[in-house]
This record gives C-alpha cells, sequence and structure tokens, in this order.
C-alpha cells in the first residue's frame, strides 16, 4: 500500500487499514526513494492511494481501498460491496 506519507490522515488510516488485513501489507510513503525513483508510480501516488500485489497488478483510489478490504477478514464484504455497479 502506497500512501501519503506527509498527510496525517492518511497515515492514520493507512495504520488502521493494515492493522485489519495484518502481515499480507506493507505499508510504504509515497517519498520512499523506490516509489519516487519509479515516475509513472510517484504521480499515481501524488493524488491516490496506490495499491501493487507481489506479481505487480495495480489497484489506486478507490479500486485500492477496496482492494484492501477484501483482504480483511471483517471487511471483505465491503470490499467486495464496493465494486458493485452503483456502489463504487
Amino acid at each position: 500500500m502506497i500512501y501519503d506519507g506527509t498527510c496525517a490522515f492518511c497515515t492514520v488510516q493507512a495504520n488502521r487499514l493494515a492493522a485489519q488485513i495484518g502481515d499480507s501489507v506493507a505499508l510504504v510513503p509515497s517519498s520512499s526513494p523506490h516509489v519516487v525513483a519509479d515516475n509513472a508510480l510517484a504521480t499515481k501516488a501524488a493524488s491516490a492511494l496506490v495499491v501493487r500485489d507481489a506479481v505487480g497488478n495495480e489497484w489506486v483510489g478507490a479500486d485500492a481501498v477496496a482492494r484492501l478490504m477484501r483482504e480483511s477478514p471483517r471487511l471483505a464484504l465491503i470490499g467486495r460491496a464496493m465494486m458493485w455497479p452503483g456502489i463504487r
């Protein structure tokens, strides 16, 4: 999960979501050197939450939040519902 580490709200929410998911998510601030070095990723992360999985699939913004929520036993149903037409 790549988030704005300079934003207090973003940091708190990223930590909350990561606590719900567990060890399967790594928190990476957008100012991290490997994010900054990837211009396309840095551009996306400058305006939205970005999630990349182990094989390189990527979700941005609301799609990223829904993807993360689907990993949490408590939030999975909401994460799936966020992708339904008309809900998103």
